[in-house]
């Protein structure tokens, strides 16, 4: 995994948690890296503004803020299609053919 794969990765593992805070060992051993290789892409994370933050502790690793970010986006098969053919439905507007793609 290249290292801006892996930085969107560790954004969705603390989100997929949130606000629970995830320990650097345990993202380690998910993304086969060093505890090393995790705090420096967390450092380039907060650098880049992703609300991102330490909590000390023996509970404790690093959480995100979840005021600042969105869930995930769950959808199934007819939701998905109804939003496809509401978007292909659309009289021209701004965003109808990014809609349609």
């Amino acid at each position: 995994m290249n290292r801006t794969d892996r930085l969107y990765a560790i954004v969705e593992e603390l989100r997929a948690v949130a606000p629970r805070p995830v320990s650097a060992t345990r993202m380690a051993e998910r993304f086969e890296v060093s505890v090393r290789t995790i705090e420096r892409d967390i450092l380039a994370l907060q650098e880049g503004g992703v609300p991102v933050w330490a909590e000390r502790g023996r509970n404790g690793g690093y959480a995100i803020d979840t005021r600042s970010t969105l869930p995930p986006l769950n959808l199934d098969a007819d939701e998905a299609l109804a939003v496809m053919i509401a978007l292909a439905a659309m009289p021209p507007a701004p965003f109808t053919a990014p809609g349609r793609r």
